[in-house]
């Protein structure tokens, strides 16, 4: 996602006096990397942005002429921030109507007609909405028996007894008041855990996102943190958050801790303030999303046949315990059954990276190197420690539209198992292993629209959603069809 400075005509060209805002986003999320000339290197997926302006002019074509500039570059983020008064937004790369399609479906929420109305701030308008919505149903998947509390011992001194009498405490003041010393247990709030989803509540409100009313019991408990704590300074070290220990009732509120506590960290990010005002910035991880989005997808495509998908606790392994060079991996999705009393896996790695298809003659142009042996590495795991593998694989957004070697246009209808699909581990037809490797995904239209209060609505909402739902029951159907499920 590049933003041109220089002879751009785009309306995404970067002005000189905003050149210097973006140097101070940059600067302000992560230290500014100056890559390699080579620009087969700058996919960097764990960057937010950074800036290769040291390096040679990035070639790009305008009409029938190469020309040359600057660019900037988004790693696997999408958001916006606005600093300093100005504005800047990485836009997802199927748009606004797919990413809201997504996250409705991963996290079970609606935008209310008020809030498609509402949407007039663009991009930053609509993550403010979103943040709202993934906060509350957190905290609605969190707040099943009330808040969180913890038992704590508190002693009373009188002349009646609470819970049990401490007698060698009570030898001097019974003699010398006349009372006695007993204790006694009671439930109080987890403070450490309410303090930060307080805190981060707290946040929410002061950005003005809620924008629509909550559910009843939310409200209640909410209110509940609000008696508790009102015209009480909230803080919350970053040791406070590292040290809960949540009980196994309480276990359900961890998800909306960990959400608060990125909240309450990125609101560090308002470090600079103006007489414009403060900077303020919302973004997700894509690569998060899509791996969170498949393993929902597959999980229901698959259930029906008898497989579960494995939590992300259940598919880390250790390997080579107690060597020096003791590793542990973390496969994206796997995927167990038991058929005739032996366990069966499908193996899958969730990669959110440009998959334009096989149109491209440029050697390894769509898949990483070390993305490949990565895949087999866990399919090889899974096989010799676990159970037969099925089939495993890499899977995408794979681009429906793309551009040839030579400019031109090309749009995929449909993706080619016989390409994209080996029946054979490592390919090699004449061995005895017969586990199916596969690239595939979920092929969607690379067409961004730009947001304001026209383009976006419901019914766009629902047509991405109905196609969406298309190319997933696809995708489900050619993994079946390889593994012979």
């Amino acid at each position: 996602m590049p933003f041109y400075k220089g002879k751009a005509k785009a309306d995404n060209a970067i002005r000189e006096d905003t050149g210097s805002i973006l140097t101070e986003f940059a600067n302000s999320i992560i230290p500014v990397n100056f890559l390699d000339n080579d620009f087969s290197q700058a996919d960097d997926e764990s960057k937010l942005a950074y800036s290769p302006f040291e390096n040679k002019p990035y070639p790009f074509r305008d009409n029938e002429e190469v020309n040359y500039c600057r660019v900037w570059q988004a790693g696997r983020y999408i958001g916006s921030t606005t600093i300093k008064g100005t504005t800047i937004e990485i836009s997802p790369r199927f748009g606004d109507a797919w990413i809201v399609s997504i996250l409705e479906d991963l996290f079970h929420f609606r935008l209310t007609e008020n809030e498609y109305k509402s949407l007039k701030g663009g991009l930053h308008e609509l993550m403010r909405h979103i943040l709202w919505h993934l906060w509350v149903r957190k905290f609605a998947a969190a707040d099943q028996y009330g808040l969180p509390r913890r038992v704590v011992k508190r002693t009373h001194q009188g002349l009646q007894i609470r819970g049990h009498l401490n007698i060698r405490k009570s030898t001097i003041p019974v003699f010398t008041k006349g009372q006695v010393i007993s204790e006694y247990r009671e439930k109080e709030i987890d403070d450490t855990i309410c303090r930060i989803v307080y805190k981060a509540y707290s946040i929410l409100i002061k950005r003005k996102m809620n924008k629509f009313k909550v559910p009843a019991q939310i409200q209640n408990s909410l209110n509940g943190l609000y008696s508790y704590y009102q015209g009480q300074p909230i803080g919350v070290s970053e040791h406070d958050y590292h040290d809960i220990n949540y009980k196994s009732i309480y276990l359900s509120w961890k998800p909306l801790v960990d959400f608060s506590w990125q909240i309450i960290q990125q609101e560090a990010f308002n470090q600079f303030k103006d007489k414009v005002g403060d900077s303020y910035s919302i973004f997700l991880d894509m690569a998060e999303i899509w791996e969170s989005f498949l393993r929902k997808k597959l999980g229901e495509g698959f259930a029906n046949d008898g497989w579960r998908v494995l939590s992300i606790e259940e598919c880390t392994y250790q390997l080579y315990r107690g060597k020096f060079y003791q590793r542990d991996i973390i496969p994206d999705i796997i995927l167990e059954r038991e058929q005739n009393g032996q366990k069966e896996y499908m193996v899958f790695d969730a990669k959110y990276k440009r998959m334009r298809g096989i149109k491209s003659s440029l050697k390894y142009s769509d898949v990483d190197r070390s993305d490949l042996f990565q895949i087999h590495t866990y399919m090889q795991y899974v096989q010799q420690n676990m159970g037969k593998v099925v089939i495993g694989g890499l899977l995408y957004p794979i681009t429906q539209k793309g551009t040839n070697d030579d400019g031109t246009a090309f749009e995929n209808t449909d993706i080619d198992m016989e390409s994209y699909h080996s029946t054979h581990l490592f390919g090699d037809d004449g061995k005895d292993d017969t586990t199916p490797f596969i690239i595939d995904g979920i092929l969607f239209s690379e067409v961004p629209e730009v947001l304001d209060n026209e383009s976006l609505d419901e019914q766009k909402i629902r047509d991405e959603s109905r196609r969406m739902a298309e190319n997933i029951g696809q995708m489900i159907k050619r993994i079946k069809q390889t593994a012979n499920l």
